[in-house]
């Protein structure tokens, strides 16, 4: 049975409602669609549509289970390779660069307004990043929205890794600006003896 584009419109509007990321409503939209196309005839469309629905991919939840598995997968990748990333600093020359780099700063704090220089600096490069991955999801929302499209798994998967990362890095500035304060505090009291 070809489909006309009322139809395809109903269709778009309820694969819509069902799915919530972009690669399921593709891949839903596109099955039903040929799925429906390939019957000969078909009394009750929406009747159709809940059959399809329900054989070929088990119901709602089944959907739901569908994009669950999906977005674990590439939460998972996305993880991976910002770890394999990380763990390359550690590697070969990279490993001389970090622990020189970590050095400077721990003497640097000796230097006058070192410490306050390089907060604000590290600071800077740690939400930067994530205030401008933050506004691109907010321009793509805007630009998604007028297509009337969904937002991808690789978008929510990419925001969740920034701050994981903003996370972990934010959490070692405190630590070595704790330890700085500790030593700082511990030669004034030294020097007051």
């Amino acid at each position: 049975m070809i489909l006309n584009e009322e139809q395809k419109s109903i269709i778009r509007t309820l694969v819509s409602n069902e799915v919530c990321y972009q690669e399921t409503y593709l891949e839903v939209y596109d099955h039903i669609m040929s799925t429906l196309e390939t019957r000969d005839s078909i009394n009750d469309f929406q009747k159709a549509y809940a059959e399809v629905l329900e054989e070929d991919f088990g119901g709602h939840s089944g959907i739901e289970k569908l994009e669950e598995i999906r977005e674990r997968l590439i939460r998972k990748e996305i993880t991976q390779r910002k770890w394999n990333f990380f763990r390359e600093f550690f590697k070969g020359p990279g490993i001389i660069v970090s622990l020189s780099a970590g050095v400077f700063c721990y003497y640097g704090f000796h230097i006058k307004h070192f410490a306050y220089w390089l907060f604000c600096i590290t600071g800077l490069m740690t939400v930067l990043p994530f205030f401008f991955l933050s506004i691109g999801n907010f321009f793509i929302g805007l630009k998604k929205k007028e297509k009337e499209n969904k937002k991808s798994i690789n978008d929510d998967a990419l925001y969740s890794a920034a701050v994981m990362i903003f996370r972990f890095i934010v959490r070692l500035q405190i630590i070595s600006f704790l330890l700085n304060a500790i030593s700082f505090f511990n030669r004034i009291n030294t020097t007051k003896v």
